[in-house]
């Protein structure tokens, strides 16, 4: 019985101490393994919910995801702030939360503007920073980016205005097929606005359709159509265009690409602009954001 236990404890001992050793090694192992870093991807999926605007409602789609290109080492680099708006007037429709985040009051708009002059700042355009990455233009110490999506009335009611009262500039993203109905501006507008310095006319599709939702056929109809319609009523090249819904995926930066486009702007939040990443614009939402929270979105 004495001889049977003893070799009962040191069966028991041995698998202990292999238990032991194991569990060591294990935790060894884990503890100096290299943690994997994140790939620089995104998933971006459109914003579907109602919304009193006259633009075709689109079904959910899957998010857009696709690989960023990777930064080139040793390529310039800005850190330009580029602000996005749609709506410049006061949503009437309370119960429309979509509509009151897409808006941006007058009142607030102009207290913004007031921001960026008396802090120095100067509005530059798109065919600025893209000759600024290639070496060509040096860009002001404080420059900021002012964008409008969709075209709608009152960019040219109540925005325009302002930015003639300040000396500052705006590029508005038009979906063509939509101009003169419902909220938007008139092609007449656009012509007169596209003879003055303080704006700057950009492509946003045909239709403003969802483009991760249609055929190449239509893809690229939405997309080059969208240019030529554009460029023949502004009377010059087009040459940015912006996602609608801020989705896209690899097929549709090639197709906006292909094109002819030098860039695209997109609703990913950013301020960093590389010449290997122009279709890949970050821009940030100034919604009503003023005084001290407003400024630390631009500086």
């Amino acid at each position: 019985m004495k001889h049977g236990f003893h070799l009962t404890a040191a069966i028991g001992g041995f698998l202990l101490l292999m238990a032991t050793i194991t569990l060591a090694l294990t935790f060894r192992t884990q503890s100096t393994r290299p943690k994997l870093v994140p790939t620089a991807s995104f998933s971006h999926v459109p914003n579907t919910a109602k919304t009193p605007q006259p633009t075709p409602k689109q079904p959910a789609t899957a998010s857009a995801q696709l690989m960023l290109p990777p930064v080139v080492v040793g390529e310039r680099a800005y850190a330009v702030p580029i602000l996005l708006y749609h709506y410049i007037s006061v949503n009437a429709n309370k119960d429309d939360k979509t509509r009151t985040t897409l808006s941006t009051p007058p009142v607030i708009f102009e207290q913004q503007l007031q921001l960026l002059q008396s802090h120095g700042f100067a509005t530059i355009t798109l065919d600025e920073l893209a000759a600024a990455l290639d070496g060509k233009i040096t860009l002001p110490a404080k420059s900021v980016m002012l964008t409008f999506d969709d075209g709608y009335a009152d960019f040219y009611a109540n925005a325009v205005p302002l930015l003639r009262k300040y000396g500052m500039r705006g590029i508005a993203f038009i979906p063509t097929g939509l101009i003169g109905g419902g909220n938007y501006m008139t092609w007449g507008q656009i012509e007169e606005l596209a003879k003055t310095p303080n704006v700057i006319f950009a492509a946003h599709s045909i239709h403003h359709w969802a483009l991760t939702n249609v055929s190449a056929k239509v893809l690229q109809q939405e997309v080059s159509e969208s240019k030529r319609v554009l460029e023949g009523h502004v009377g010059y090249r087009v040459n940015w265009f912006a996602y609608p819904y801020g989705v896209f995926n690899d097929a549709v930066v090639a197709a906006v690409r292909n094109a002819g486009f030098v860039g695209s702007a997109t609703t990913l939040s950013g301020s960093w602009q590389y010449q290997s990443r122009l279709f890949y614009i970050p821009r940030y939402r100034a919604g009503t954001r003023t005084g001290a929270s407003f400024l630390k979105l631009v500086e």
